[in-house]
C-alpha cells in the first residue's frame, strides 16, 4: 500500500502567495516576517458544516486508504488539503448567495 510522503514537496519550489511564501512545517511566511501555521488556522474553532461531493470510486478508495495510513479520516485529510489549497481565496457573499440559490433550484 503506498505511504504518502509529505517530504515529496519540500524538494520543490516554494509557491509564493499573496500573504507570504509557504515554508518548511506549512509555515507561511509573511512579509513581516511573521509565520503563520496553516496547522493552527485549520484547529482554530470554527463553524463545521457538512458538504456532500460525488466523486471517483478510485478517487474515494484512495482517500479511504490514506486515511487509514495516517490514522485519520478522510474529513480531516481533505479538510486539511482544501486548506491549503483555498489559503489566498476570498469569500465573496455574492457568490455564496448565487451558489445557495441555484443549488435550491435544482431540488
Amino acid at each position: 500500500m503506498p505511504k504518502f510522503d509529505g517530504e515529496l514537496l519540500s524538494n520543490k519550489e516554494k509557491p509564493v502567495l499573496k500573504a507570504g511564501t509557504v515554508g518548511q512545517e506549512n509555515i507561511v511566511s509573511t512579509d513581516n516576517n511573521k509565520a503563520l501555521s496553516i496547522y493552527n488556522l485549520v484547529n482554530k474553532k470554527s463553524k463545521k458544516v457538512t458538504m456532500s461531493a460525488t466523486l471517483d470510486k478510485e478517487l474515494v478508495d484512495k482517500l479511504k486508504s490514506l486515511a487509514i495510513d495516517l490514522d485519520s479520516d478522510v474529513s480531516k485529510i481533505l479538510s486539511d488539503m482544501l486548506t491549503k489549497l483555498l489559503f489566498d481565496v476570498n469569500i465573496k457573499e455574492d457568490n455564496l448567495i448565487a451558489y445557495n440559490e441555484r443549488r435550491k433550484s435544482k431540488k
